[in-house]
């Protein structure tokens, strides 16, 4: 299960928009990253609670993913960064990447090196999503909290 700092990882990229947008990928996004799917109605703005419970839901199917797909152990820095990085790209693509296939290998340094090329949102290299990948990477390999958010912030110092 993602901790607390791993969910304020998450909160530190995605920011809170209480109003839905559409986000570098061309997807309707609102409250902390959450993608609102086709059907779905969301009243808006929307206010902390409901950014917090659509938050809460989209971290559960996250973790749903790394049940059904990681068979090694993982440490809570591992499965805080990895948390992170199924739920700003999706299940599918964990599924279906080669991070999971050499992470199942017990190759833990061959995954974390795979986390920094998932930084491309429409078709573009995303300056944000590098930094995001570097942080995922940084915890993923048992940095230090504060030094993970650091590089969140974009504090390079």
């Amino acid at each position: 299960m993602i901790s607390d700092f791993g969910l304020e990882l998450i909160r530190t990229f995605e920011h809170l928009e209480l109003r839905s947008y559409i986000d570098r990928a061309g997807k309707p996004t609102i409250g902390y990253g959450h993608v609102i799917l086709p059907g779905e109605t969301i009243v808006e703005p929307i206010d902390r609670d409901e950014a917090e419970r659509l938050l809460a839901d989209d971290v559960r199917k996250a973790e749903n993913a790394l049940a059904a797909w990681v068979r090694v152990p993982l440490t809570g820095g591992q499965r805080d960064a990895l948390a992170s990085w199924v739920f700003n790209v999706g299940p599918r693509h964990l599924e279906e990447s080669t991070l999971r296939l050499l992470l199942n290998r017990y190759d833990y340094i061959g995954a974390a090196h795979e986390l920094r090329k998932w930084r491309i949102a429409g078709g573009v290299p995303q300056p944000g999503l590098l930094r995001r990948r570097i942080a995922e990477e940084l915890l993923f390999l048992g940095g230090h909290p504060l030094s993970v958010l650091n590089v969140a912030k974009g504090d390079w110092t």
